[in-house]
């Protein structure tokens, strides 16, 4: 059986999230071999840790992706988890550097973040990781 529209693109939304923020990742663990940064002495630091930074949400992410694709009551919490942490991340890097000196990268990942975690919330999507699956014979119905 097909999973509702909505569910699909809580699906898509979350996995093109967690890819965006895999090769954002990725992009600053790279800019750590490039010859500018070796020569500039205390810069590599900071970028493991940019690259950590994002680096540990998308892997929450995808797991939670796997648990939302398995229809697992677990991949919804995780979900709600790391969507909900990296949206305070990216919130909160917007108050920090000032209202005034917003730009279109940092604005752009926090808007998605919150999209992403609104479509979480929809009652439609919560209904759907809340009711059983079909042909559960657990004794727990909630957990599969």
């Amino acid at each position: 059986m097909m999973p509702p529209r909505l569910i699909v693109g809580l699906l898509v939304a979350q996995v093109l999230q967690a890819v965006l923020l895999a090769v954002l990742s990725i992009y600053v663990l790279t800019l750590i071999r490039s010859p500018e940064i070796r020569s500039a002495h205390g810069a590599a630091p900071g970028l493991l840790i940019g690259g950590s930074v994002f680096g540990v949400p998308a892997l929450l992410m995808f797991a939670a992706c796997l648990g939302l694709w398995k229809r697992r009551r677990w991949g919804w919490w995780l979900a709600l988890l790391a969507d909900t942490v990296m949206f305070l991340m990216l919130a909160y890097s917007l108050y920090d550097d000032g209202w005034r000196n917003l730009d279109l990268e940092s604005t752009g990942l926090s808007a998605v973040s919150a999209v992403v975690l609104a479509y979480l919330l929809l009652p439609g999507v919560r209904a759907f990781y809340r009711t059983p699956v079909p042909g559960n014979t657990s004794p727990n119905p909630g957990v599969v």
